[in-house]
């Protein structure tokens, strides 16, 4: 059971047991009451479930919407659009491969490759980019504040 259905459950549960005391106090008989308010407080702890499923998803939208996408390369020449994706490659170079390896020994990003040749490397939360040397040091290239949008200079 995961915690979604965990929130679905007892918002209905909720809903139910709060609509039927109320619609008990109402009336001159109590099962008309009961009925009608469980039933009703049943849709309203769906729809308290389905509202804060919705600010759940709109938080998260406005967090990617909100981080600021890829740097440009060192070079300029290449936007946040002109990365090559490396994981998953098959004819990745010895170096390439080298890197994989060391990404998941130092719990880094996946490596990219702008179209200039340059090699990054995010860190694991993407809010610092290395730059791979030819050799495979890596540098600090650029990074973004926790909540800023622009990319600064390492």
């Amino acid at each position: 059971m995961t915690l979604f259905d965990v929130t679905f459950i007892f918002c209905t549960l909720t809903g139910t047991v709060i609509g039927a005391r109320l619609g008990a106090s109402y009336g001159e008989t109590i099962l008309p009451g009961l009925l009608v308010g469980a039933g009703l407080g049943a849709v309203a702890g769906v729809a308290a479930y389905a509202l804060l499923v919705s600010c759940l998803i709109g938080l998260v939208r406005f967090i990617e919407w909100w981080r600021p996408p890829r740097p440009p390369c060192r070079q300029g020449r290449c936007g946040p659009n002109d990365y090559e994706f490396l994981a998953g490659r098959e004819d990745l170079s010895e170096a390439d491969k080298q890197l994989m390896q060391r990404r998941s020994q130092e719990h880094l990003g996946f490596p990219y490759r702008c179209r200039c040749g340059d090699r990054y490397i995010p860190n694991n939360d993407h809010s610092q980019w290395l730059e791979v040397a030819p050799d495979g040091t890596l540098r600090p290239y650029r990074y973004h504040k926790p909540f800023g949008r622009k990319w600064l200079p390492a």
